[in-house]
């Protein structure tokens, strides 16, 4: 049932918060492997009209059956990648809108689903932004200045916790500097990006691979 399923749903996100490197895959293949399995369902029905003798018989009817079959799968399949970039978060939604502009490389049933989704950002809270910026600019050299009781207070005036916007790795404040009252762009990345950036980069690797070959498979003539 479709509580059921939500059920479940929360409790793998529970289990999955807070993985680190390789295990992030774990994840990945959770979601991708349904759709996998939908485009090799396809090529299977494929197979059978071609076995049955139906491209030598009718060979514009084959080929128009087969796109549309195809057109239906992709259709299927878009949501499954929206969703799957989505959970997966950070630097697979930067990818996600790097598909969008790749029409002629995805489907565009794909680009059509993901070509919105990714532009307004949910922005996070400020105690944890201040927090990230806190921790980059300790590893500054500049000493803590009198009085300050942080990094931040140390090189800025104020830091507004209201962002201007909000992206799939971080999000963006405005501050004044001390010693001159320049205002300037902050640019932050969320805590959890830096810490996962070589794993994702790795898995995201992988991932291409896998659509790559999933996409190659569903236009093979088998």
């Amino acid at each position: 049932s479709s509580s059921s399923g939500g059920a479940k749903d929360k409790a793998l996100k529970k289990q999955w918060t807070g993985l680190t490197g390789h295990q992030s895959n774990v994840k990945f293949m959770y979601y991708f492997m349904p759709i996998l399995k939908g485009y090799r369902r396809m090529q299977l029905k494929v197979r059978r009209m071609r076995k049955r003798g139906e491209k030598k018989k009718d060979p514009e009817k084959f080929t128009r059956e087969k796109q549309t079959m195809l057109d239906a799968q992709h259709a299927t399949a878009a949501p499954m990648i929206k969703r799957l970039l989505e959970e997966m978060g950070g630097l697979y939604n930067k990818a996600a809108q790097d598909l969008v502009t790749r029409g002629m490389v995805v489907p565009p049933q794909w680009v059509e689903e993901l070509k919105d989704c990714f532009e307004d950002m949910p922005k996070r809270g400020w105690p944890e932004m201040k927090k990230a910026i806190d921790k980059g600019l300790a590893e500054e050299p500049q000493a803590p200045r009198a009085g300050t009781s942080n990094a931040i207070d140390t090189h800025f005036l104020n830091v507004k916790p209201e962002p201007l916007a909000a992206a799939s790795i971080g999000q963006v404040h405005t501050g004044v500097l001390r010693g001159g009252n320049e205002q300037v762009i902050v640019k932050v990345l969320y805590p959890e990006i830096r810490h996962y950036m070589a794993a994702d980069l790795a898995n995201l690797k992988q991932a291409v691979t896998l659509v790559s070959n999933l996409l190659s498979m569903a236009m093979k003539d088998t």
